[in-house]
């Protein structure tokens, strides 16, 4: 039997997040008797490592700090040091990144170690990062090849990052919509469950959400909203929930391991997010057949068309939103009819199956291309 090869997957954080989902469908797929896999967490492991560790053959953390921003610089060079000794004890063929700060200290230490081949995968459109940006681009060469995960994301990434257009390919996520039953929701509930599946930082922007809900409620319009995730807003999130006195009609629900059966009970699926690369939350509602209400925002955009599929928002704007789910609350048959089309759109060009072959026809190429290797880092 031949010898497998071992690919190293780096990702930034084991939280329940749309990324960390897309990894773990990612190595539940590949084939194993041709590819080994390790799997890494820059941060220490969240609710999602043991996921992640039992579907990879071993798993490893850096235990990082979960802070950001300066905490995290100063935390890089350990970050790396720990990660070139393990790569060059593990001596994989390709390192694959999730996520800027994996994608970072991954594409360092494996320069230093000595690996011959780098993917960082593109997954966040950050439009005011610039400090992201110019690490990005300063280290751009350590990188064989950019997987992005939206044509948004490829296009800011060539013209923002300038990252050359032969070196970054869109992949776009993927769901197994022959796994989740398609349920058509003809009527919505008598107190509409509106469910937001999202960490709680500010580019999810919440608090736009809950001033929705508050001029919702003020039109009379009674809905139950359940807030999943966690991160380092919920204090101030609990807080502005209570002094709207909104209570009784937003919950904050914690992190569960699937979010599948919430949406199966979700009236809608609301997305107010300011800025995303292409959220997995929309792939899953619209698999289940809750109909999404979201922002018009790069990459969201390319899965949900304004009055087809679902409704899109002005980012940012409470009143829009608002607007924007009273409409589907009061028009269920329309909301169902999107819903219906937003299916099949899923189904026709968000194959998980593809994502994959996707993925792997890019590992074969690099292998296939031993030239690549020996002038990948030349210029620097």
């Amino acid at each position: 039997m031949h010898k497998r090869i071992p690919i190293f997957y780096l990702i930034t954080s084991t939280n329940a997040g749309g990324t960390e989902k897309a990894l773990y469908e990612l190595i539940t797929r590949i084939d194993r008797q041709r590819f080994s896999i390790c799997v890494c967490s820059v941060k220490k492991p969240g609710v999602f490592a043991r996921r992640l560790a039992e579907a990879a053959d071993c798993f490893l953390s850096l235990d990082m700090p979960e802070e950001g921003s300066m905490r995290a610089a100063i935390c890089l060079p350990q970050a790396v040091r720990i990660l070139v000794r393990e790569l060059r004890h593990r001596q994989p063929t390709i390192v694959h990144t999730f996520l800027f700060r994996a994608n970072i200290v991954g594409r360092i230490a494996a320069r230093y170690a000595g690996i011959p081949y780098v993917i960082c995968s593109l997954r966040v459109l950050e439009e005011h990062a610039w400090a992201k940006h110019v690490i990005d681009r300063f280290t751009a060469g350590m990188v064989d090849t950019y997987l992005a995960v939206s044509e948004a994301v490829r296009r800011f990434s060539v013209n923002r990052l300038r990252i050359p257009p032969e070196k970054i390919i869109t992949v776009p996520n993927g769901i197994d919509c022959t796994a989740i039953p398609f349920a058509e929701k003809k009527q919505m509930s008598a107190a509409p469950v509106l469910l937001v599946a999202a960490r709680f930082e500010r580019q999810k922007a919440h608090p736009i959400f809950i001033d929705a809900v508050k001029l919702l409620v003020r039109q009379g319009i009674i809905v139950q909203a359940q807030l999943f995730g966690e991160g380092p807003d919920e204090k101030y999130l609990r807080q502005r929930i209570h002094a709207e006195g909104l209570a009784s009609h937003i919950h904050l629900m914690g992190v569960v391991p699937d979010i599948i059966p919430y949406l199966q009970q979700a009236d809608l699926c609301v997305l107010p997010s300011l800025w995303e690369g292409q959220p997995n939350i929309l792939l899953e509602a619209i698999a289940v057949g809750c109909p999404v209400v979201a922002t018009r925002i790069p990459g969201v955009d390319e899965i949900v068309v304004d009055g087809e599929t679902g409704i899109l928002c002005k980012p940012g704007s409470a009143q829009s939103l608002a607007d924007g789910l009273a409409y589907m609350i009061n028009h269920p048959r329309e909301a169902a009819r999107m819903a219906a089309a937003a299916r099949q759109q899923v189904e026709r060009f968000f194959s998980i199956h593809e994502t994959v072959r996707a993925t792997v026809a890019v590992y074969e190429q690099l292998l296939g291309s031993p030239a690549a290797h020996n002038t990948k880092h030349s210029g620097q």
